[in-house]
């Protein structure tokens, strides 16, 4: 809930009769298959204002691409920082790429465009690389805010995205939603936890009876 940029995990399960059984996704909502663990939520969270200019966050679709040891990753969590030779990157310390590679900062007022160029005391420095990918459901989570691609993607220019400076976008987990969730799923279990109890009450009067006869 407290990690900004974290997309939900809806569950995915399956039975051997009826295989997978997909779980209902709200309107608007755009949720993809996971890595075969269940479905990936890419809806946007709300964008909240923190006023920090280091804190970005991405208004539409699109994610920052990360420079790991792993290789290219992508994000959507916004709270960078500053390297010790000031490097633009996450709170993990992974650099952020920018159109000419990776983006060092100097100097004093910082400040990042809609289009996600990078000034410092009104001179440009960079601007930050915002991409869409061709095909999300190649993307699975790898941990700290990170999606790896899980076989080739084509990446694009996210022209219909804006990077939002001095804001952070929350995560798109609503803990009341997944409290009902919780509850409606703990009922059902119960119900055929009784069914087949039922059931095998049942077939323990059948046995005793045919014994008796």
């Amino acid at each position: 809930v407290g990690v900004p940029g974290f997309k939900r995990d809806l569950p995915l399960f399956a039975t051997y009769l009826q295989g997978p059984s997909l779980p209902v996704p709200e309107a608007g909502s755009r949720v993809f298959p996971g890595s075969g663990t269940g479905l990936t939520d890419f809806t946007q969270g709300i964008l909240e204002r923190t006023g920090n200019p280091l804190d970005l966050a991405i208004s539409g679709d699109g994610f920052f691409v990360v420079r790991t040891p792993e290789g290219r990753r992508y994000t959507r969590m916004g709270n960078l920082t500053l390297g010790r030779d000031g490097t633009l990157q996450t709170h993990h310390g992974y650099p952020i790429e920018g159109d000419g590679g990776v983006i060092r900062l100097t100097g004093g007022s910082v400040t990042v465009a809609g289009d996600g160029t990078v000034s410092v005391d009104g001179e440009e420095v960079g601007r930050i690389r915002v991409v869409t990918i061709d095909d999300v459901r190649a993307l699975r989570k790898v941990g700290r805010g990170l999606f790896a691609p899980s076989r080739a993607v084509r990446e694009r220019p996210a022209t219909d995205a804006t990077v939002m400076a001095g804001y952070l976008e929350r995560s798109n987990v609503n803990p009341v939603r997944e409290m009902v969730s919780m509850i409606a799923a703990l009922r059902a279990y119960e119900t055929h936890i009784k069914l087949i109890q039922g059931f095998g009450d049942i077939t323990d009067r059948i046995i005793r009876a045919a014994e008796r006869g």
